[in-house]
């Protein structure tokens, strides 16, 4: 899929309510042939919302479960989505009508569109950071999810040996430095916050 936007959750709320919806995905990943017709396979999140007593046709369902977890004490259940574009934020509207106790919190990531949200406003899962380094003298190929500007300016200047001021100094410095050599590449997407 082109453009394609991953998406972690981390679901809490009622332990009956968690069950039912893990056991709902368990279901359609099971069911010998997709729930709803589609391309996309058994969890189609078409599938899902139909399986719930929705319609996968007045509910913008571009995407699929990749993967799911229940923790150890049934209280989290852990999903991964790839969807076209942007997180499914009307799917995510429809399982909590569904089931009013399940708060979301999520991180979502579409690098082609510059597409970087998160709800996590306390960093309690996810950072509102990302900094990527690629063919960097001294530097594995790695990504690193921060928390704060303090942490990525200390994180830049470990990799740069260079001391920043701002966020907006170390972007205009990172510029300059993927301009100079395409083989060595620093990244540093922000995460828009919403609620």
């Amino acid at each position: 899929m082109a453009n394609s936007c991953f998406t972690e959750y981390i679901i809490r709320g009622d332990e009956q309510e968690i069950k039912a919806l893990h056991e709902t995905i368990i279901e359609l990943e099971k069911s010998p042939a997709p729930y709803v017709a589609n391309g996309w396979g058994n969890l189609y999140a078409g599938c899902l919302v139909e399986k719930l007593g929705g319609s996968h046709n007045n509910v913008c369902c571009r995407g699929e479960i990749t993967s799911y977890e229940l923790n150890d004490n049934g209280k989290e259940l852990y999903l991964c989505t790839e969807s076209a574009w942007s997180e499914l934020d009307e799917v995510r509207a429809f399982i909590s009508q569904k089931f009013p106790s399940l708060k979301f919190i999520f991180a979502s990531e579409e690098s082609g569109c510059s597409y970087y949200v998160t709800n996590d406003t306390e960093c309690e899962f996810f950072g509102h950071y990302k900094l990527e380094t690629i063919g960097v003298d001294g530097c594995s190929d790695e990504q690193h999810y921060l928390n704060n500007s303090d942490e990525v300016l200390e994180e830049l200047q470990t990799i740069t040996g260079i001391g920043f001021g701002s966020i907006e100094e170390a972007l205009e410095y990172i510029e300059d430095f993927n301009s100079e050599d395409e083989s060595k590449q620093i990244t540093l997407s922000i995460f828009d916050i919403v609620t």
